[in-house]
């Protein structure tokens, strides 16, 4: 098994951006803007909106019936069941959206996925979902009148949810099956971890890596693949949590949202959750969210981050949060070389807390608090560290509340631990 299943009690503090307000879907784009689907109703009422203050404030960007779909290149793709629209700019409102032909793609749009060509032509490559298989055309202004190409001839039986890349590696998940092709789209394999369950998200981090989430009515089941989609692991499963949507920070780690769980079939929604493995040793890392239970109890069902590393949360009935990912601190480790540090208890800390560090050797060394973007807020500890185990105590009174991390620094290495403050 690639990656353990959630052990840790630190909470990353999210924030809420925006009360009454439901983010099916989000798109962050350049600097603050964000497009998010659905925000203002399920089903048919489903809109395109954005906010350019990362959340806060939302205008509706394009009124359609049945919007499902959203994508970014130097042009803006939206899919509704009226067809597929194009915009240069969505956020000016004398630029309007003009509807494509559909040429011979006659099925009702389930998901799209828009990427820029690699070839340098400066071709968009759009892929369609449909009931009917998937279907992918090359976009430019000089030539639009290509036709669309179905790329899966597999027999699907039910829609196309959504589509991803990374590389020459391509996915695309039904409601019960995932489909993978290693050679950008050409050939395509149906890929099944479970026939008990609904697939909820996929996720493709790096080229090689592939997440997908399966949701049963009692459990839900992470699996991971490192080659691309041709195997997986055995699965991790959760029963007192829901997985409904993965992202990834590009600093290395997966998060995945849902809702917490009372364990009972079927379950009870208590609170919304994010969580994070990290990718070299999916050991479930350091951070993890409740979200307020309510009433009504929230369900995280939508994730991005933005390139200043803001993390967006897009929930069915708490709004919208956010929170900022700590940027300094990538990695936790918490033993090197002969030198194990451990967890601080207790943890969350009202005003002292304590830890220990073991070394098989003697060693120069500096212990210090950081806060949650890894900045320096006080040393602990400065000098030499004696053989076998060392007490140290953390004075958290003066601190405000929530997330920091403990590091040990010394020659052989650093190792590093989370901690909440809450006073």
């Amino acid at each position: 098994m690639l990656f353990t299943s959630f052990a840790s009690s630190q909470t990353l503090p999210w924030g809420l951006a925006v009360k009454k307000f439901r983010a099916a879907q989000i798109f962050p784009d350049k600097g603050k803007v964000l497009y998010s689907i659905g925000a203002n109703g399920a089903g048919a009422n489903r809109y395109l909106n954005y906010s350019t203050d990362l959340g806060s404030k939302w205008n509706i960007g394009a009124q359609d019936v049945g919007v499902n779909g959203f994508g970014i290149t130097t042009r803006y793709y939206l899919s509704s069941s009226s067809g597929l629209s194009i915009s240069t700019d969505p956020l000016d409102a004398n630029v309007n959206w003009v509807l494509l032909p559909p040429f011979n793609l006659t099925s009702p749009y389930t998901a799209l996925y828009v990427q820029q060509a690699s070839d340098g032509s400066g071709n968009d490559d759009i892929w369609a979902g449909t009931v009917n298989g998937l279907w992918h055309r090359k976009f430019n202004v000089v030539d639009s009148a290509k036709p669309w190409t179905q790329m899966s001839t597999i027999s699907i039986g039910s829609p196309i949810r959504q589509i991803t890349s990374a590389g020459k590696n391509y996915y695309f998940r039904t409601d019960s099956n995932i489909y993978v092709s290693n050679d950008e789209g050409m050939t395509w394999a149906k890929k099944t971890q479970t026939t008990f369950g609904v697939v909820t998200a996929i996720l493709a981090p790096t080229e090689n890596d592939f997440f997908h989430s399966v949701q049963t009515p009692s459990v839900s089941f992470l699996f991971r693949s490192i080659d691309g989609g041709n195997t997986f692991d055995a699965g991790t499963s959760f029963s007192t949590i829901t997985i409904q949507t993965l992202a990834t920070d590009g600093l290395g780690y997966v998060y995945y949202g849902g809702g917490g769980t009372d364990g009972l079939i079927p379950p009870t929604i208590l609170s919304g959750s994010v969580r994070r493995i990290h990718l070299s040793d999916g050991i479930d890392a350091d951070f993890s969210t409740s979200f307020p239970s309510g009433p009504p109890s929230p369900e995280v069902i939508a994730l991005a981050f933005t390139d200043a590393k803001i993390g967006i949360a897009g929930t069915d009935v708490q709004g919208v949060w956010r929170t900022q990912v700590p940027v300094g601190v990538t990695r936790i480790t918490t033993e090197i070389d002969g030198l194990r540090l451990s967890q601080n208890f207790p943890n969350p800390v009202a005003s002292f807390s304590e830890f220990e560090v073991s070394s098989v050797k003697a060693v120069e060394a500096v212990v210090m608090i950081l806060d949650a973007l890894g900045r320096e807020v006080r040393q602990v500890f400065s000098g030499d560290l004696g053989v076998g185990t060392t007490k140290m105590n953390l004075d958290c009174r003066s601190l405000p509340p929530g997330a920091y991390f403990y590091r040990v620094q010394t020659q052989r290495g650093v190792a590093t631990r989370p901690f909440v403050v809450s006073h």
